[in-house]
């Protein structure tokens, strides 16, 4: 994907909402920890009904280009930023997150090394 640092759209990591007729909406949700910045969209009409996660990126400057790279796309398919509009789905994305918190943790793998785990054969 190429990169793209629009000059119309937010160049922070505000929420970005989109909005198309039918009352289509997406929202865009960027959320930094350690590992560092992932991007996470919702989309739906009442409620969201679909999410994507992407990430994470090495930089918040990576996450916020390739977020707007996809919203400019999708600006170029019959989508327009609302800018005036709020953000609805605030708390399904942090439902989002938690779901996605819970699997990492899950799946910790344990990297540090122990000296009594080396099996020497000689």
């Amino acid at each position: 994907m190429r990169l793209f640092y629009s000059k119309t759209l937010p160049n922070d990591c505000s929420v970005l909402v989109l909005v198309a007729e039918g009352g289509r909406r997406i929202e865009f949700y960027l959320r930094q920890s350690v590992e560092g910045t992932t991007l996470l969209a919702l989309a739906g009409s009442n409620e969201p009904s679909k999410s994507k996660l992407q990430g994470p990126y090495e930089s918040v400057e990576q996450a916020i280009a390739a977020r707007n790279a996809i919203a400019q796309a999708l600006i170029n398919e019959g989508f327009g930023h609302a800018v005036n509009h709020q953000p609805l789905w605030e708390l399904a994305a942090q439902r989002a997150w938690g779901e996605v918190k819970s699997k990492n943790s899950a799946a910790k793998v344990d990297t540090a090394f122990k000296p009594q785990d080396v099996f020497l054969d000689w």
